[in-house]
């Protein structure tokens, strides 16, 4: 017998924790300093973060947007972005209710 569902639990979790900053009901590790600005901490920073525009006082939150990216959290969990992608949007499939009906 053969399963549909393959289960990974490092690209699981990376897909949950992705879903999460997504839906900004998880927050990427990191603290804001008194000019506003929002920095990751030494744990969240990857070397995708590299390549992101410095936080300035008119853009405080690039870092920060970055860091709820498919592709930062990859990077976080060591797993590979396009799998992470595909599993989110499994589990979003399954979150979903069915549509009853419909259209009328």
């Amino acid at each position: 017998m053969s399963s549909a569902v393959s289960i990974s639990i490092p690209v699981d979790l990376a897909a949950l924790e992705y879903l999460g900053r997504r839906d900004r009901a998880r927050s990427p590790v990191g603290a804001c300093d008194k000019g506003g600005r929002w920095f990751p901490s030494d744990e969240e920073r990857q070397a995708c973060c590299v390549v992101i525009r410095s936080p300035s006082r008119g853009w405080p939150w690039s870092l920060l947007k970055h860091c709820s990216t498919a592709e930062h959290v990859a990077q976080l969990f060591d797993v590979d972005a396009l799998e992470l992608k595909r599993r989110a949007r499994e589990l979003d499939q399954l979150a979903k209710p069915k549509a009853e009906g419909g259209a009328q």
